[in-house]
């Protein structure tokens, strides 16, 4: 290499330098100049948090918060960037660029005292199976250097919660997967943490398992007050488990809100049309109005979805031109399916617009 090269080097790596601590700056500024208070309500933050695999966007400038005692769900198919943004909330990955905190700690240049706070399920639950549910709680407790006496009550105080006590004996290699995971989430509350991370819990669990799972949570979240941040693709479990949920597609946030929130603002409004006479060619004409999104026959009754606020009098009016009769015009309340699917299927949103929840 010679001389000239190696001086545009050296040139080069002094610019990164350079952005990277004006970046990390910034980030100190808007971290300083946050309300004290404002911090204390929100148990995960991120800003901008992006993470690039090669030629491969994960996460795309990630922007939310999580308050403390809530039950987030982070809702998206496999391959969303859910797994990732877990990851990088526990410093287990950096970020290419952006942050995040967890309990006011960066998970970057403080990983280790994010982890403390936090209890973890990943894809794998990590148990050891050859020795028994209570020996795994122990060797846990113990690797928290919790006091025996506060250790043993801990044990048994979740193994009752979640229905184990009576197994508590077993080799856990003798028990089914739905039994496992309930293990698996005991061991991540063994030192009452602030924030549990949970990757797909139910994830190939038969339907009773998951619902059993899915019960057990709602009463530990209540219980241990514990912030949950829970990764699924299942609108049912998000439903009933979530009081916040955000939807991510291809490594962007596309959704963050509440579910009623997001199932009032997701999908287009939907009206119901009691009747007769709705014929291929009625069909046809209706579906060729430029306010009609979507249309379909179904038990008899024509749904019809609307685009933005257009008004459905005149569908009813054309319909009725068109020879149909008309018993009943109901609006369809809107469900949180309709609303992952109409992201999921649908054109990417503008920047903010779905973002009902955000702060």
């Amino acid at each position: 290499m010679d001389r000239a090269t190696s001086a545009r080097v050296v040139a080069s790596v002094s610019r990164q330098r350079e952005r990277r601590v004006a970046r990390q700056a910034l980030e100190r500024v808007h971290e300083l100049t946050e309300a004290p208070a404002d911090r204390r309500m929100v148990a995960i933050r991120t800003h901008g948090l992006t993470r690039d695999f090669s030629t491969v966007r994960a996460l795309d400038r990630l922007t939310m918060d999580v308050p403390r005692g809530s039950v987030f769900g982070f809702l998206g198919r496999n391959g969303a960037g859910k797994t990732t943004t877990i990851r990088l909330m526990l410093g287990l990955l950096e970020p290419t660029s952006g942050r995040a905190t967890v309990m006011g700690f960066d998970c970057s240049t403080q990983s280790m005292e994010v982890r403390k706070r936090c209890g973890v399920l990943l894809e794998q639950h990590g148990l050891i199976e050859r020795i028994s549910a209570i020996d795994n709680l122990e060797l846990y407790g113990r690797i928290w250097r919790i006091p025996r006496k506060v250790r043993r009550a801990r044990v048994r105080e979740l193994l009752e919660n979640v229905d184990l006590w009576e197994r508590r004996e077993d080799k856990v290699r003798t028990w089914s997967r739905g039994m496992k995971q309930k293990l698996a989430i005991a061991r991540a509350l063994v030192h009452r943490p602030a924030v549990l991370f949970l990757d797909e819990p139910t994830a190939g669990l038969d339907p009773v398992a998951a619902a059993s799972l899915r019960d057990d949570l709602v009463s530990l979240a209540a219980r241990e007050r514990v912030t949950v941040f829970l990764n699924t693709h299942y609108l049912t479990e998000a439903e009933k488990l979530c009081d916040m949920l955000g939807i991510i597609r291809d490594g962007r946030l596309l959704a963050l809100g509440s579910p009623e929130e997001l199932r009032r603002q997701g999908a287009r409004r939907r009206v119901r049309v009691t009747g007769s006479g709705f014929s291929d060619g009625v069909l046809e004409m209706v579906r060729s109005r430029p306010e009609v999104a979507w249309l379909a026959r179904e038990d008899g009754c024509l749904l019809v979805d609307f685009k933005d606020e257009c008004r459905v009098a005149p569908i009813v009016r054309l319909l009725v031109r068109l020879g149909a009769d008309i018993e009943e015009v109901k609006q369809v309340d809107n469900t949180l399916e309709d609303a992952f699917h109409s992201l999921m299927n649908g054109n990417l949103p503008p920047a903010g617009s779905w973002l009902v929840g955000a702060g």
